[in-house]
């Protein structure tokens, strides 16, 4: 392996392939496992990297359960529309459904108005969005939070994770285009429910060719869900199999200004603490998409400095939970709400869970009773009610995280009181 990793350096850190036809040519004996091994180890082959282009799926399973949001510009047509230069447009990512809101500027309070006028029409267990500033504002995220609405972000570059929103705009906005061309006005506001409307009663491709006005219908809904199961179990097999405690590279922004020596990922090691569906939290203090990170040979500690400072941070993470007695487990999507504290009487210790991102004194939420039960792709999942909470503010939640969480005794006697 020495003879190899010589190999490596001199002729200026190669490919797997290119290293293995140096190694024939120079007569180094290794095999294809051997070249690939050196390199998964080989810092310099992690940074530069080339990140494999992934193209997944957005899905959903029931109507309602995932809306995409993005600000259409109109600025230039303004002074015709009363003052109105944005579109905040958002669309169900399982039946394709367009809504709409206008506002007149996207600064926080304009779109923190559409954005409470949109939820009116569609009330959304998660919302999508880019990293704009108004979505990104207290305001804003106070609005998601007092909603009980997840908010998620696309990742700087990642143009693929709003692929759904960035057609619909596309489509809406051309739309508004060949009417303002056809009438010879810009007013566009006037045209707005007529293109909306039609959008939603025109087949689309990516459910079947039926019109979003069809998706909820019974029928339809089956099929598109059985399609969606479909694409959810590849998106799964795009993701490597990552664990709490690995060690990870995060892929840099991708832009078109990035050039072939730029780094293509991050100098630092970071450690995984915790694990999402589609994200981890790295080093106990920040979130990314799985898609961004590449697993990486854990560095020898006795001679790489990062390695130093990743053991470090992870034994200060590993002791901060200790201290707050917040377990580490795979978080469900109750875990991924930013839930008010309320008071609630005491029930008995197996009916009482921790929220697992509490800075302090660990946050107490109590299961009231199980709603209804169902089999999604996660598996069995109860409707859970909580304690202090409305029926309205009820999840879905695993089977497998309810017994982590409250025990197997407190969830049989929970189901046994829905039937």
């Amino acid at each position: 392996m020495e003879e190899l990793e010589e190999l490596y350096k001199k002729y200026n850190y190669p490919g797997a392939a290119k290293l293995y036809a140096l190694a024939k040519r120079e007569g180094v004996k290794a095999t294809h496992e051997q070249v690939r091994a050196l390199l998964v180890g080989q810092a310099i082959s992690q940074v530069f990297h080339r990140p494999k282009k992934q193209p997944g799926h957005i899905v959903a399973f029931v109507p309602a359960e995932r809306l995409a949001v993005d600000l259409i510009d109109m600025t230039n047509f303004k002074t015709q529309n009363r003052g109105i230069g944005w579109i905040l447009l958002g669309i169900d990512v399982f039946t394709r459904r367009v809504y709409y809101e206008t506002a007149k500027t996207k600064k926080t309070e304009d779109v923190l108005e559409a954005l409470e006028d949109l939820v009116k029409q569609i009330k959304p267990q998660e919302i999508m969005s880019d990293n704009e500033s108004a979505f990104m504002s207290k305001q804003v995220q106070d609005f998601f939070e007092d909603n009980r609405i997840i908010h998620n972000t696309a990742d700087p570059g990642d143009h693929k994770a709003l692929g759904v929103i960035d057609a619909a705009v596309k489509a809406v906005k051309v739309a508004l285009y060949k009417h303002m061309k056809a009438g010879n006005t810009t007013e566009f506001t006037k045209h707005l429910d007529q293109v909306v409307s039609s959008y939603n009663d025109t087949p689309h491709t990516g459910i079947r060719n039926y019109a979003p006005d069809e998706a909820a219908d019974d029928g339809v809904r089956e099929q598109l869900q059985v399609d969606n199961l479909r694409k959810f179990s590849k998106n799964a097999a795009l993701y490597d199999p990552f664990e709490v405690g690995d060690a990870v590279r995060i892929q840099q922004p991708q832009t078109m200004f990035n050039r072939a020596y730029d780094d293509k990922f991050s100098t630092t090691i970071h450690l995984i603490t915790k694990l999402y569906s589609n994200k981890a939290e790295l080093d106990g203090d920040q979130n990314v998409s799985l898609r961004r990170l590449r697993k990486v040979k854990r560095p020898d500690i006795t001679t790489d400095a990062n390695a130093v400072q990743v053991a470090r941070k992870t034994a200060q993470v590993r002791k901060k939970l200790a201290q707050e007695g917040i377990r580490e487990f795979n978080v469900s999507s109750r875990e991924k709400r930013i839930i008010k504290s309320k008071a609630a009487p005491v029930l008995p210790a197996s009916f009482v869970t921790t929220h697992p991102k509490a800075k302090s004194a660990p946050k107490r939420y109590i299961v009231e009773k199980f709603l209804n039960t169902r089999i999604s792709p996660r598996g069995k999942e109860f409707l859970v009610k909580w304690e202090g909470y409305a029926d309205s503010e009820s999840t879905w939640e695993p089977y497998t995280q309810l017994v982590k969480d409250i025990g197997k005794q407190a969830v049989t006697t929970l189901q046994q009181r829905l039937k």
